[in-house]
């Protein structure tokens, strides 16, 4: 009986064990996207990461208030400068854990500058 017992603490044990997994990384952003005027502006948007982050965007237009942060809850700023195309225009701003399991995306739209 006590061998059946010890058997089957062990399995339940390496069941237990085999079962974790490590949290490799999440991070959450807002599911809405920001449309700023033609005459550009600043806004922000709150996020949450597990790990550090870094942030990035590939449009000049739109400057970031950071690229790099701490875990936890953060506050990303970004400016948009003023535009002078007649169609409206598209930044994503990337933000992405240090663990490179996830990435999270926010879109700003600006509006077509209209000429009077």
């Amino acid at each position: 009986m006590k061998k059946l017992s010890f058997l089957l603490t062990l399995i339940l044990s390496l069941s237990i064990i085999g079962c974790t997994e490590d949290v490799v990384g999440e991070i959450s952003l807002p599911n809405d996207n920001a449309d700023i005027p033609a005459d550009g502006g600043s806004g922000y948007f709150m996020f949450n990461s597990s790990h550090s982050w870094s942030a990035s965007c590939e449009e000049e237009w739109i400057t970031l208030g950071a690229t790099e942060g701490k875990a936890g809850s953060n506050k990303m700023t970004y400016t948009a400068a003023p535009s002078f195309e007649t169609s409206v225009r598209k930044a994503v701003i990337t933000i992405t854990n240090s663990a490179a399991a996830e990435e999270g995306k926010f879109t700003i739209s600006q509006a077509a500058f209209e000429p009077h």
